[in-house]
């Protein structure tokens, strides 16, 4: 988030509105997109890889996907969809094993080392900073 002081502002003013049980929801809800997305950048990460799209998601993103319906219930297969779009077969265009070696294709093994080692740990602050009770 480019302005989080503007967020974070906004989101002080309708924090007050939830209660313990429902920040906890939230919480949940959060988690489980964020860990969506890392299954779904360790699958690109592994068809950037291997040069294939897998037949089926892995174990862990399939996982991951199951969390996602439970907590959107069918807007997740939406989510899911976009990113199949977005980065699965993105991630399948730019292989080296398709594309040849290109300096200038993203390359998703790097992506996601970013995403694990910087993103996610950001990420999982941030939620519990934004779904923690009021003081």
């Amino acid at each position: 988030v480019e302005d989080a002081a503007a967020v974070d502002a906004a989101w002080a003013k309708r924090r007050v509105l939830y209660d313990a049980e429902h920040l906890a929801e939230l919480r949940e809800r959060l988690v489980a997109f964020v860990e969506f997305q890392v299954g779904e950048y360790g699958d690109a990460k592994d068809i950037y890889l291997a040069g294939q799209v897998p037949e089926r998601p892995s174990r862990s993103a399939l996982g991951a996907q199951s969390n996602l319906r439970a907590a959107f219930g069918t807007t997740a297969d939406e989510m899911i969809r976009q990113y199949a779009e977005r980065v699965r077969e993105p991630a399948y265009q730019a292989s080296p094993k398709i594309a040849g070696v290109d300096p200038e294709l993203p390359k998703y093994d790097e992506i996601y080392q970013d995403v694990v080692g910087n993103w996610l740990p950001e990420a999982r602050a941030t939620i519990a900073r934004l779904t923690s009770p009021s003081r």
